[in-house]
């Protein structure tokens, strides 16, 4: 439906345009909210880019490039086992708890799956019998769920996670320890470094 507006000459739709009065310059009703809209929209792509690139956990990513980068070459240079390293570094990351006490836990199931382990790839020397594998598997198997009632073995996956690390380097334990513990404190610095870099984003470059 056509209307005429009082008097400024202009014939149209309904909506069509704002009159802001008599002989004045007329414009599309709704460029205000247009005009807004299209900041609100520029400034989430701004967070969301800033959160993408400069966020918490891409802060850790690249911490964790850095360091994964590092081991890798060193343990090219001295012949140490860079999987077992990374594996430790898990350990520290799922075990959820940070700092002195995420070094702590990862370092003790780690342990105790070693432990477990080594006692089984042992007796199934000596124990040269026909089931004896399926036998020692479910024992420490069971052993290791068991043991999660003491406080500080609770992180049953990080006791399996020493558990098959040792088997896989059948119980070399001169390989699998320091690369695992060194392993578990590369977690450890990765988590501080990205977490102190995201800190000083936030703190300077908060806008």
């Amino acid at each position: 439906m056509l209307f005429c507006n009082g008097g400024s000459g202009y014939l149209g739709f309904p909506g069509d345009l704002t009159l802001i009065g008599k002989n004045t310059a007329v414009r599309p009703a709704g460029t205000g909210c247009r005009e807004k809209n299209r900041q609100k929209g520029i400034m989430r792509l701004r967070y969301k880019m800033k959160k993408l690139f400069l966020g918490q956990l891409s802060c850790l990513g690249a911490a964790m490039a850095l360091y994964a980068g590092l081991w890798t070459m060193l343990c090219e240079q001295i012949g140490m086992v860079s999987w077992i390293g990374f594996a430790g570094c898990t350990t520290y990351f799922a075990c959820g708890k940070k700092g002195r006490q995420g070094i702590k836990t990862a370092v003790i199931v780690n342990g105790s799956g070693v432990v477990w382990a080594w006692i089984s790839l042992f007796l199934g020397e000596i124990w040269n019998w026909s089931g004896n594998t399926i036998f020692l598997c479910a024992w420490i198997s069971y052993m290791i769920i068991l043991q999660a009632e003491i406080k500080v073995f609770s992180f049953i996956p990080g006791a399996y996670i020493g558990c098959f690390i040792t088997f896989a380097a059948g119980g070399n334990l001169k390989a699998i320890l320091p690369a695992l513990f060194i392993g578990v404190l590369l977690g450890w610095m990765t988590d501080a470094t990205g977490t102190k870099v995201y800190q000083w984003i936030e703190k300077n470059l908060a806008n």
